[in-house]
């Protein structure tokens, strides 16, 4: 089991807060087509803040070394084209192995 995964099992929960340091992936709907995004995050942590909804299945074959969950953003973000993600959109994030997790 990768890290992601177990951590993800083990000690991040829904309906609880959390933020996430350095670039991440974000998607609108659970697919995996070239819709994906990476975006950034202004806030002051320095950190994407977000909330679990839930977690989710990936597609086979598709990013094995990490997991997906639903979240709600509790801030917004730029993405690369210098748009803003608003705060209390719902997003799926990956998290891989390299992710460090921090209760918020």
């Amino acid at each position: 089991m990768s890290f992601a995964s177990s951590f993800a099992q083990e000690r991040v929960h829904a309906d609880e807060y959390y933020c996430l340091t350095g670039p991440v992936m974000l998607r609108n709907e659970m697919s995996f087509s070239e819709d994906a995004l990476v975006h950034t995050t202004l806030n002051h942590e320095g950190g994407l803040a977000f909330k679990i909804l839930k977690t989710g299945k990936r597609e086979k074959g598709e990013y094995s070394e990490g997991i997906w969950l639903y979240v709600i953003l509790t801030c917004w973000v730029w993405d690369n084209d210098g748009k803003i993600v608003p705060e209390n959109s719902k997003w799926w994030l990956f998290l891989n192995d390299e992710d460090i997790v921090h209760p918020y």
